[in-house]
C-alpha cells in the first residue's frame, strides 16, 4: 500500500473524489449505491508523478489547457465480500472525456449567438 511522507496510508478514493468524497460516502451508507460524473486530473490519478503530461501523449483534441484531464461517469456499489463478510466497493467507470469536450464546445457556440 502507498503511504504519504508522514507514514499514513494514502486513501485513493479520497484522492479521486476530492471535495465530494464525504458526500459520496454518506450516500453509500444510506443507499448502498452512488452514481455521478466527476472531473479527474492526472495529479489525482498519479500524484507522485509531477510532470506526467510531458511524458505522455496529449489525449485532448484541443490545444488549449482544459480544467480537467478526464471526465468520468462513476457508479459505486457497497457490497459484502462473500469471503470475509466485510463491506467493499464495486466500481464501474466510463470515460466521458470526449463527450464532455463536445458539450463544452456546444455551450461555447450557444454563448456566441
Amino acid at each position: 500500500a502507498e503511504v504519504s511522507d508522514d507514514g499514513t496510508p494514502v486513501n485513493r478514493l479520497k484522492s479521486l473524489f476530492g471535495d465530494t468524497f464525504d458526500a459520496v460516502m454518506a450516500a453509500l451508507k444510506t443507499s448502498n449505491s452512488w452514481s455521478g460524473r466527476i472531473d479527474v486530473s492526472w495529479a489525482q490519478l498519479k500524484p507522485w508523478r509531477t510532470n506526467i503530461r510531458s511524458s505522455m501523449n496529449d489525449f485532448s483534441d484541443d490545444d488549449d489547457e482544459e480544467e480537467c484531464d478526464f471526465v468520468l461517469k462513476v457508479t459505486l456499489n457497497r457490497v459484502h465480500d462473500p469471503a470475509t463478510g466485510h463491506w467493499c466497493f464495486h466500481a464501474s467507470i466510463a470515460d466521458l472525456s470526449k463527450r464532455a469536450r463536445v458539450e463544452r464546445r456546444m455551450e461555447e457556440m450557444r454563448k456566441q449567438k
